[in-house]
């Protein structure tokens, strides 16, 4: 007896996932909090979630506060975390801190 099962005709048994929940999500953490953030929310992505926070803080509370968002649960491990500040308002020692805290993170 021949078997008369046909892969193309059967239904998958594969869950089918939205696709919209897949999109790898960019969060971007800026020191302004009105002028950065517009500028990056006028980008138009289909491709990817784009969120934007801003906070009004300093270069090394930025970092550590993007340190705790990537740490949450509610980004995944393709998620990317970005930080902008603008060099010219923070001090080398200062931007030097958080450049380390960002170093520490990825070798961790």
């Amino acid at each position: 007896m021949k078997n008369k099962f046909n892969p193309r005709k059967s239904k998958s048994l594969k869950r089918k996932i939205n696709s919209r929940n897949t999109k790898k999500t960019f969060l971007i953490l800026c020191e302004g909090e009105k002028t950065e953030p517009n500028y990056f929310k006028g980008f138009r992505v289909k491709t990817a979630n784009i969120r934007v926070l801003g906070t009004g803080m300093n270069t090394e509370s930025l970092v550590k506060e993007c340190i705790k968002y990537k740490n949450s649960s509610e980004f995944s491990n393709k998620d990317e975390f970005w930080v902008v500040f603008d060099k010219d308002s923070f001090s080398n020692s200062l931007i030097n801190k958080a450049f380390k805290l960002v170093e520490n993170q990825i070798i961790l």
